[in-house]
């Protein structure tokens, strides 16, 4: 195969836009497979049950506590209070959260690590990062 005569300023331009053609083609498929690759498995919440240990739980939810959407700006929620737990209320024990950009489930674990309660926003979502910026919110 012969190489192009990159002296040629027409071969040059084409050569260029090839490139960049080909490298945010590339960038475009790696996000999308970053973004929708991995999800938040919502529909499953209802099957997490007192006892069961936080591995049990990651795999219902798809992977362990933490974001899984797309928009990382400020998070709107409604304030709830009066959880109830299956052991009675919970003290020492530990909260992890699973969000998408418009869930929050939060599970609560006790001591040994398992289960005693869970917990679905009523209302949760958050914004894109630009309109976050464009109100004037910090950068995180």
């Amino acid at each position: 195969m012969m190489s192009p005569d990159l002296a040629n300023p027409r071969n040059r331009r084409l050569f260029q836009f090839s490139f960049r053609s080909m490298f945010l083609v590339t960038l475009l498929v790696a996000v999308i497979a970053f973004y929708f690759g991995r999800g938040l498995k919502v529909e499953n919440f209802g099957n997490i049950k007192v006892g069961m240990t936080e591995r049990e739980v990651e795999r219902l939810l798809g992977g362990s506590p933490g974001h899984y959407g797309i928009k990382w700006g400020r998070a709107m929620m409604t304030a709830e209070r009066g959880f109830v737990y299956e052991r009675g209320f919970l003290y020492d024990g530990r909260r992890e959260i699973w969000t998408n950009d418009n869930t929050m489930l939060e599970v609560f674990f006790d001591a040994d690590g398992t289960v005693v309660g869970k917990h679905k926003r009523a209302a949760y979502s958050r914004e894109s990062l630009i309109v976050h910026w464009l109100r004037g919110g910090p950068f995180r």
